[in-house]
Formats: C-alpha cells, sequence, structure tokens
C-alpha cells in the first residue's frame, strides 16, 4: 500500500547511511558533519525509529578477542 511507504530525503539517506557506519554516533556528530541543528537532526532520527525505517542498532563483535576464533558452515 502506498499510503504505508515513509518518503524520505537526501538528509534521511546521509544520517541512515552515517548511522550505518557507527549506531552509537551522537546526533551532535551527525548534526556537524550534515550541516544542520542537534534538534533537527534527533526529530529526524526519532521519526525513521517511529516509521520503522531504522528498526535496531547492534553490537559488531571480534569474535577472536573473546575465544570464539572458530568458523564453520553447516548446511543440511
Amino acid at each position: 500500500m502506498q499510503d504505508d511507504l515513509f518518503h524520505i530525503d537526501s538528509i534521511d539517506r546521509k544520517i541512515i547511511q552515517l548511522l550505518q557506519i557507527n549506531g552509537r554516533s551522537p546526533a551532535s556528530k551527525i548534526a556537524k558533519e550534515i550541516k544542520m541543528s542537534v534538534p533537527a537532526v534527533s526529530e529526524r532520527i526519532k521519526k525513521l525509529i517511529d516509521f520503522g525505517v531504522i528498526t535496531g542498532f547492534e553490537a559488531k563483535l571480534d569474535f577472536q578477542k573473546i575465544g570464539l576464533d572458530v568458523q564453520a558452515i553447516i548446511t543440511i
């Protein structure tokens, strides 16, 4: 259904790109990089989360540093 689509602009795309690089980037850093106010960036991020465009943030691990240095692919 077309009405359920969230229309993003170039600013939203840049915010998303920066958050994909580092999901913990503070709004102040993003605002400085894209030359916007912190409240404006925070509101855009909130809207992206509320509408479900951004569905979460994740931690990427270095498995070797926690003693899990073996990978296996298993097919059935």
